[in-house]
């Protein structure tokens, strides 16, 4: 990631977002954005974990925040725009329920990517790429930097980098006809093409931050 500072009205929102949560040292503002981020649920979850749930949502909210702040430069009106205010909210929700950070700064890339110049545009296609990215899991995509990387037919190197067997990739490409970005006989999809380049996905990037491979228990 660049170490470029943000500019512009972007700045304002990662700047005041970051600023608020440091003041409130888990108080009331951060329970309360804990809460957003697990909807109905946050307060349960309060209750059961207490600052560690409050720890755990502030660190994915800075991760998000951290990598939105890089390579956009909106308007300084950013903060009044319902399009932003939108796309901003749905997508750190998203971040929030994720473990992962290097799938929390896919969100980030996906919100900044929305700006042509100083004007920033989303629309409906564009809650659709949102709702596909929350749907995939790390090792989803993982496996999908892999064949794209490799080629759509290297199961062998894609389930190297899984440290699967080529019969659970096969699964797993199934299991992703799901989500738009692959079909069975043809591969790729255009909806899997945008979705790349708009959140640069990088199998070096997925593949340093999965679990390592379970034992496989011998037979």
């Amino acid at each position: 990631m660049s170490e470029e500072k943000p500019r512009g009205g972007l700045l304002a929102v990662v700047e005041r977002s970051r600023a608020l949560l440091e003041r409130s040292e888990g108080g009331g503002l951060a329970k309360g954005l804990s809460r957003l981020l697990t909807g109905s649920f946050g307060a349960a979850f309060e209750l059961a974990f207490g600052a560690a749930f409050v720890d755990v949502s502030q660190k994915r909210i800075r991760i998000f925040l951290d990598e939105l702040g890089y390579g956009a430069t909106p308007p300084s009106s950013l903060l009044g725009d319902e399009d932003f205010v939108h796309a901003f909210f749905g997508a750190l929700k998203a971040a929030g329920a994720t473990r992962r950070p290097a799938h929390i700064r896919l969100f980030a890339r996906l919100v900044a990517s929305a700006f042509e110049g100083e004007r920033f545009r989303w629309t409906d296609a564009d809650d659709d790429l949102l709702s596909t990215l929350a749907g995939l899991t790390q090792r989803e995509l993982l496996l999908l930097a892999a064949l794209d990387r490799h080629g759509a037919d290297a199961l062998d190197r894609a389930a190297a980098a899984l440290g699967a067997d080529e019969d659970e990739v096969r699964t797993m490409l199934a299991r992703l006809e799901r989500t738009g970005c692959w079909r069975p006989g043809t591969g790729f999809t255009n909806r899997f093409a945008e979705l790349r380049e708009r959140v640069r996905l990088d199998l070096d990037e997925m593949a340093a931050d999965v679990d390592s491979p379970p034992r496989r228990r011998l037979r």
